[in-house]
């Protein structure tokens, strides 16, 4: 039903761009070709210090329009990375959930290679997201990536994008990756019993809605 909605095929128009050394503002529009709804998307980047580690604070404003669908299947960034041996390391979540399916006591202190933290189900699909990240460390060749988030944001990485997951029936389909994707989200839809039966509950579901996403990420090695 999202393809449907051809919220695969969003796309980017720049609306400006000013700022000074204290910060850099960005204006976007984000829609999907003929259909009337979008959302006007603007960030903000700023230099800051995470301990002694110069940085970046990133906020992203997310204001929709018009008509989207009922429900959306995710809302937050994805950043790319070159590379995929990345190890890593994170307070918050440690094992897989959803706002509908989540294991109590599982907050705490986590870590593994990134192509392990996938739940590898019977056909290719997303499935690993880890709720209330409060910090993560990603080491991999090309240094280490640190994120703090400063607004409620769940994560999961994988080698593949999600229209390569999406396009694969078998998980010897997917092609081999020299890269890494990192996606922090503000809100997944509900899992619910959608397989043999209804959606998430209603209180659970991905709304699209006014939302704002902040984190601040630093590099420290590599180039």
């Amino acid at each position: 039903r999202w393809e449907q909605a051809r919220l695969h095929l969003l796309r980017r128009r720049l609306v400006s761009i000013e700022g000074d050394e204290q910060c850099q503002r960005v204006v976007e529009r984000w829609a999907p070709p003929v259909e009337q709804f979008g959302v006007t998307l603007t960030w903000e980047y700023r230099p800051v210090l995470l301990g002694e580690t110069p940085a970046l604070s990133v906020s992203a404003r997310v204001v929709p329009y018009g008509a989207w669908p009922e429900r959306v299947p995710r809302l937050g960034v994805r950043i790319e990375m070159p590379g995929s041996n990345w190890e890593a390391s994170w307070l918050g979540d440690t094992l897989i959930g959803y706002s509908d399916m989540r294991v109590s006591g599982a907050r705490g202190y986590g870590s593994a290679p990134v192509r392990e933290l996938w739940d590898v189900s019977v056909r290719p699909q997303e499935g690993g997201q880890r709720l209330d990240l409060e910090a993560l460390r990603l080491h991999g060749d090309a240094g280490d990536v640190l994120v703090v988030p400063t607004s409620s944001l769940g994560w999961s990485a994988s080698p593949w994008s999600e229209r390569e997951l999406a396009e694969a029936s078998h998980w010897e389909d997917l092609p081999d990756s020299e890269r890494t994707f990192l996606w922090l989200d503000a809100f997944q839809d509900g899992i619910g019993t959608r397989s043999c039966g209804p959606d998430s509950r209603p209180e659970f579901a991905g709304y699209m809605r006014d939302t704002d996403l902040t984190f601040v990420i630093a590099q420290v090695g590599g180039d």
